[in-house]
């Protein structure tokens, strides 16, 4: 196993968000749109970039100015080590299990002239992590724990070391299974997808979807996002809407998990006040506009400052 904490956070307070499950180094293909079977066209251009749900957050958590900490593994490759310089370079800390002769998490990126992209991903569950191999006592080292689906034991663990130690968690999923529906029972903050509820919920409306997810998993906040159609969120029976940002888009990789980083972010800012989600999902779409102005899932996460962010106030 490697640890790597930089030296100017080995004293102080715990992390601010611990990020647990994905990492990756993405081939991004640029396409005029996306390719039809048995046909050919140019590629316009060919990028390799860091990206993966759990390490994105975490960076964008770190270039918002949380103290932030990766959790997952690597292979012994040269694209585990990129991941590893990713992160030091961002000022995330690390606990990175690397496993000898696996090749580290890696996908193809097809996006069009619009920004929007398709993703097809490589992980060997090699890569999952057994108990023992990483300290638990990582999981309640932060004041908001992020999960997603990439190594669902992990995310259980982790989730449930947390939940046990009164820290707050929040997820990311994509598929819907009966182990994700389970880990949602351990889940404060649910931020999905519009499809994972449809999917979840068999609800044709989402605020019916909503509501009926917020039932089952018993979070204290529910947030669907929907792309270009915004988002909407639920908290103490109530439902808000809030429309997405207005940005000129040139890829969408990453926004789910720019989002997450922009509402920890506004989560942890509230520092026990009045939850005001509204305000809360709104900077949460802004940090997610913000990062598809480039290429790439983590080239343009925003800053403190390009976030709106001014002296110690978060929203």
């Amino acid at each position: 196993m490697d640890g790597l904490l930089p030296p100017k956070w080995l004293q102080g307070p715990p992390f601010d968000v611990v990020a647990v499950g994905e990492n990756s180094i993405d081939l991004l293909c640029v396409t005029s749109s996306f390719p039809a079977a048995d046909n050919k066209q140019p590629l316009l251009q060919r990028l390799e970039l860091p990206g993966g749900q759990a390490t994105t957050a975490a960076v964008g958590c770190a270039r918002l100015g949380l103290r932030s900490c990766y959790v997952g593994a690597v292979g012994d490759d040269a694209n585990g080590a990129r991941v590893r310089e990713t992160l030091e370079r961002e000022g995330v800390a690390m606990r990175v299990v690397t496993r000898p002769g696996v090749a580290t998490r890696n996908a193809v990126v097809l996006i069009d002239a619009g920004g929007r992209r398709s993703v097809l991903s490589s992980r060997d569950r090699r890569l999952d992590i057994a108990g023992g191999e990483i300290d638990d006592a990582i999981f309640t080292s932060a004041k908001l724990v992020l999960v997603d689906g990439s190594d669902l034991q992990l995310s259980h663990r982790a989730a449930a070391a947390a939940r046990e130690a009164g820290v707050p968690t929040m997820c990311d999923l994509d598929d819907v299974s009966p182990d994700a529906i389970k880990l949602l029972e351990l889940i404060d903050i649910v931020i999905v997808r519009a499809d994972f509820v449809r999917t979840a919920t068999g609800e044709p409306s989402l605020t019916a979807g909503l509501r009926h997810l917020a039932g089952r998993s018993g979070a204290e906040v529910v947030v669907v996002t929907d792309g270009a159609n915004g988002a909407i969120g639920w908290s103490a029976g109530r439902v808000i809407e809030v429309k997405a940002e207005p940005v000129r888009v040139v890829d969408t990789t990453g926004a789910g998990d720019a989002f997450r980083a922009g509402f920890g972010a506004a989560w942890l800012g509230a520092a026990g006040e009045s939850l005001d989600l509204i305000e809360m999902v709104r900077f949460a779409a802004r940090v997610a506009a913000l990062n598809c102005r480039d290429y790439g899932a983590q080239t343009a996460l925003p800053t403190r400052a390009e976030a709106g962010l001014a002296g110690e106030g978060w929203v």
